[in-house]
């Protein structure tokens, strides 16, 4: 019992139940989902990555975990699942770190417990599972293995049809009926095995080389269809129909006048021999066709996202259905003229993110949709502090595609806009909290990549090609301060009041050769100089809390300055490629990169991971206290915490560790004294700067624990900000003097 509380503890900690990130969007994880079933109009299945089982009781309009493997993140991927009633019912897949080895999972109370099944010691994953009772199923999957059943799944027999075969879908209508759709890996011909005696003899039907049979879906013992995919030379799909029971099909020449080149095909479902759906991709997208008529005409039906996958689709009657792409579940109850998202809000890449206050925010995504030079755009709004979200500003996202979002007040926002097709660069902006967006184009703005803005006035934007414009009236008009160079790429920019501001660029010196800088204003942008460079590293965020503190991320990458960027040092970190940074104060800071999130309370001397219960990759970050925050990222994820991300240790661990320094009297004419407290013996380094970042002086002496003090006396010195960097091991504390004589 002691060892499985203790694995139960663990298990619970990985699946976040007690990380302080609470994943908003979408709901309750975020899974790639391979495949849906709902038995009635309440109760429904859906099935993917990570293990995960989700299961509604209401129709979908929400969701819950009813399985999660234990090796969360990488090793458990379930295909397919198939249920008899609300009790029963089997999901197979591969377990990863037994080498692809098929998994079978069966449940008898509607999901609550689920047990493995043996299969036998068979390779490969597991694609397709069909069962006809309690007692009677198959399942499919690589190196031509069909399996099955009569009794529930407590023992698997094998019908071999050698290793070259990969097996795709399986259907049945009953006992001895079943037909199973693949390929022959070897040249990629499809193949359809039929029985009609339950696996004692099988017949097969050949496809033409280089089509692959994918899809495969019975209403009755004769009448059946099955999805082709030719992809050789070209991209051909097809749906082949049967009115004999499978020994003979017909190519119903379903996209032979379909008015886009269709690129690829998934799933089909019938619910009896005359109502139907397919679902494909076009140049435009994945979509999903129609017919209720057996299959002599389809009509279009669009979900309304835009998808990268759309594997699998369920009805129960004519008008209520659901179908699942990527990690997002939609539902219609009108046989598909209307599609609606059930567990999420959007599936779009979210690329920024921008609060007001604790309540008021907005987040901003945009994808290209596959095939053509055309963008899906979202802007979300929240005023509840992020727990529900709802999207906003028809004219924005009917842009060709947005970026960068910014808010200075409840009111006043912009968003960057880029049309590919013109080029026509521009900022949209709005004064009445994103409900409405005015365009205004900025002439001679080059792939705008980032904006600012510190007042209702006062903003600005950068971009490709060295652009950096300015507005002193809310973005009515623009002044070009840009720098001439077409290989000058910048790509963030962060503004402390109407001066002083610091620019990232990436500067192409030659074929696959780069550096990065960070550039520096102090007249509002008038003037960029050089700060700091880097070559073959990207920087990619920029945090200053005043004039002076501040840091950049990027690529296995934190950079620190005391001074404004006179002098910058690199902190530690283990995480790499991090793409933004907040930092709500001198000490409070986190960053996000990757799958990962890092925070400090040390000013970036030491840097903890918190849990990412998104599982996916983070784009940027934003806090309006210590407290809270919010994360956006990959696939419509969104994150907040209203506790700084901190599970209640690390924050007494991390204050334990800090050093303070402070100098007294300051300014100074002839000597200041450094105070500081150890606390045991440790050895010292102190480092003085003078306001270019040259090294002045150095001291080091070991010291005893206590109170300690230090005076320097400067020589030969002229008046001026000196800085002054104090190391502990690792613990590293800063601070300014001024000499005045």
């Amino acid at each position: 019992m002691k060892k499985i509380a203790i694995l139960s503890f663990l298990i619970a900690i990985m699946s976040g139940a007690f990380a302080q990130w609470e994943l908003v969007n979408p709901k309750p994880i975020n899974a790639i989902l391979y495949d849906i079933q709902f038995i009635n109009d309440s109760c429904g299945w859906a099935i993917g990555e990570f293990g995960s089982i989700q299961h509604s009781s209401n129709g979908g309009i929400s969701w819950e975990v009813r399985y999660r493997g234990e090796e969360l993140w990488e090793n458990l991927k379930l295909n397919a699942l198939y249920f008899i009633d609300i009790d029963n019912g089997w999901v197979v897949g591969t377990h990863k770190i037994n080498g692809d080895k098929g998994i079978i999972l069966h449940t008898s109370d509607g999901g609550i417990n689920w047990e493995s099944q043996s299969s036998g010691n068979y390779p490969g994953s597991f694609n397709d599972v069909t069962f006809v009772d309690e007692l009677n199923g198959w399942i499919v999957g690589e190196v031509g293995h069909i399996l099955k059943t009569n009794n529930g799944g407590v023992n698997w027999i094998s019908h071999y049809m050698g290793s070259s075969f990969l097996f795709r879908s399986v259907s049945s209508t009953d006992v001895d009926h079943v037909w199973v759709a693949g390929s022959c890996t070897q040249n990629d011909q499809g193949i359809i095995y039929r029985t009609d005696n339950a696996g004692l003899n099988w017949e097969s039907y050949l496809l033409d080389t280089n089509y692959r049979a994918i899809a495969i879906n019975f209403s009755d013992s004769l009448i059946g269809w099955v999805t082709v995919y030719g992809f050789s030379p070209y991209h051909d799909c097809k749906v082949l129909q049967t009115t004999d029971g499978g020994k003979s099909w017909i190519d119903k020449n379903v996209f032979d006048n379909y008015y886009y080149p269709v690129f690829d095909i998934k799933d089909i479902y019938f619910i009896d021999s005359n109502n139907g759906w397919i679902t494909f991709r076009s140049i435009t997208g994945w979509f999903i066709l129609n017919t209720s008529d057996g299959g002599d005409n389809w009509y279009d039906q669009y979900t309304g996202m835009a998808f990268d996958d759309l594997p699998s689709i369920c009805f129960i009657d004519s008008l209520m259905g659901w179908a699942v792409g990527e990690n997002t579940i939609v539902h219609t109850s009108d046989g598909g003229d209307n599609w609606l998202p059930q567990n999420t809000v959007t599936n779009l890449p979210l690329r920024s993110v921008c609060f007001v206050d604790d309540s008021t925010g907005w987040a901003s995504g945009t994808k290209m949709i596959y095939g053509i030079n055309a963008w899906a755009n979202t802007i979300l709004y929240t005023n509840d502090g992020g727990k529900e979200w709802y999207e906003q500003g028809d004219e924005a996202m009917r842009a060709p595609m947005i970026g960068d979002i910014f808010f200075v007040d409840k009111y006043h926002g912009w968003v960057l806009s880029f049309d590919f097709m013109v080029p026509k660069h521009s900022i949209m902006r709005t004064a009445d909290g994103g409900i409405n967006w005015e365009q205004i184009n900025i002439e001679n703005g080059h792939g705008l990549n980032s904006l600012f803005f510190i007042d209702t006035s006062n903003g600005w934007v950068i971009g490709n090609e060295g652009a950096i414009f300015h507005t002193t009236d809310g973005g009515l008009n623009w002044e070009d301060q840009s720098i001439d160079s077409l290989d000058l790429y910048f790509s963030e920019v962060f503004f402390v009041d109407a001066n002083h501001g610091w620019a990232l660029g990436i500067q192409r010196i030659e074929t696959d050769v780069y550096d990065s800088h960070i550039y520096a204003t102090s007249d509002g942008g008038n003037s960029w100089e050089i700060q700091y460079s880097l070559t073959g590293i990207g920087l990619r965020g920029i945090c200053f809390t005043d004039i002076d503190k501040g840091w950049v991320v990027g690529e296995n990458i934190i950079l620190h300055t005391n001074n404004g960027g006179i002098y910058w040092e690199q902190q530690e970190s283990e995480i790499y490629d991090l793409s933004d940074i907040y930092f709500t104060d001198t000490t409070h800071g986190w960053a996000v990169g990757g799958n990962e999130i890092i925070y400090t309370i040390n000013g970036g001397v030491t840097w903890e991971k918190q849990t990412n219960v998104s599982g996916r990759n983070l784009n940027d970050i934003y806090f309006t206290d210590h407290n809270h925050g919010w994360i956006v990222g990959e696939l419509g994820t969104i994150l907040r915490t209203d506790n700084g991300g901190a599970t209640g240790f690390e924050e007494a661990k991390d204050r334990r560790s800090m050093i303070e320094i402070q100098t007294y009297p300051n300014p100074f004419t002839t000597s200041t004294t450094i105070t500081y407290e150890l606390l045991q013996l440790s050895t010292v380094q102190i480092t003085i700067y003078n306001h270019l970042g040259a090294q002045i002086e150095v001291i080091e002496k070991s010291q005893p624990q206590g109170l300690q003090k230090v005076v320097w006396s400067p020589v030969n010195l002229p008046n001026g900000v000196y800085y002054i960097r104090l190391q502990v091991g690792r613990q590293v504390a800063t601070g300014k003097m001024i000499l005045m004589r």
